[in-house]
């Protein structure tokens, strides 16, 4: 079973996905960050909790897109060491 798992997630296929997966989520969060940062009139009320601040939502959500980035990262280099793996 473990085998089988390692397996999977070794895949190029798995690279692939989760670049793209990664690389939406650095997208979306960086823009949405910058919308609260410029406090966007137009972001409505529904993501107000106590306490919450427009600017706490953009370092948050930045935070998240830097998270989102570094397995940007790591997706491209299981990317690389499949074509390295493949070459051989």
């Amino acid at each position: 079973m473990a085998s089988t798992v390692v397996g999977i997630l070794k895949s190029p296929l798995c690279g692939t996905c989760c670049f793209g997966l990664s690389t939406f989520g650095v997208v979306v969060c960086a823009a949405l960050s910058r919308l609260f940062r410029k406090e966007y009139a137009y972001l409505g009320e529904d993501w107000k909790a106590p306490g919450m601040t427009h600017a706490l939502a953009s370092e948050n959500l930045a935070s998240a897109a830097a998270l989102y980035g570094v397995f940007v990262g790591l997706s491209l280099v299981n990317l690389y060491m499949n074509y390295l793996g493949r070459r051989r």
